[in-house]
């Protein structure tokens, strides 16, 4: 577990289980540097957009490049779990589910990043766009039958599910939240979202 960031006067457990972590910088004996290959954003397009204009902010962005090429990745490996970061926060009280639901949704209100979406032109290019409301993607699983064990085994699965479910790009939010019930005074969030959102010094925004 990191360090846990303060959310009012309570402190979370925040453990970031995030792809692409573990970089193997040493290189094996006898390979050689090969020449750079281009691959453009428009070879792995993403599906159209689901939004209209009048779901839409009036601005439109063009990704970074930082972005497009985690677009690129999701793409061309949609199952792959590329980009897809999970933040789990053990909870070690008693919780309000339709609270806590509704808290997130405010703050999904409140940072249009969180709304962000991606769309393709006829010629493969990506322009993002913020969508004006989004419903947020919540589900509560009951796990308080099971035991330590069971529980432990049953949450590895689900992130590993979770993470190969991956996001549409071109469908908002690409986000969800996942609350485990594990007894009456302990639960666990899970914050599922693409990395193409936010970044690491975007986090305690959010969470404050």
């Amino acid at each position: 577990m990191l360090p846990c960031c303060a959310v009012g006067a309570r402190k979370l457990a925040i453990n970031l289980v995030g792809a692409g972590l573990n970089i193997r910088l040493a290189a094996p004996v006898g390979w050689m540097p090969q020449p750079p290959v281009v691959i453009h954003l428009r070879d792995a397009r993403g599906s159209a957009c689901y939004y209209s204009r009048r779901t839409m902010s009036a601005a439109s962005f063009h990704p970074t490049p930082m972005q497009e090429g985690m677009l690129f990745h999701t793409l061309s490996h949609p199952e792959g779990g590329v980009s897809v970061e999970q933040m789990v926060i053990d909870l070690p009280e008693r919780v309000d589910a339709a609270a806590l639901r509704a808290a997130w949704e405010t703050v999904v209100a409140r940072h249009p990043a969180l709304r962000m979406v991606f769309c393709w032109n006829d010629a493969g290019q990506a322009t993002g766009q913020i969508a004006a409301a989004v419903a947020v993607p919540w589900q509560v699983v009951d796990q308080r039958d099971l035991n330590h064990a069971e529980q432990r085994a049953a949450f590895a699965a689900f992130l590993r599910q979770d993470r190969t479910q991956g996001f549409d790009p071109g469908r908002a939010p690409l986000l969800r939240l996942t609350l485990h019930l594990l007894a009456d005074d302990q639960h666990r969030l899970t914050w599922t979202l693409h990395h193409v959102l936010l970044d690491g010094r975007s986090y305690p925004t959010v969470l404050e």
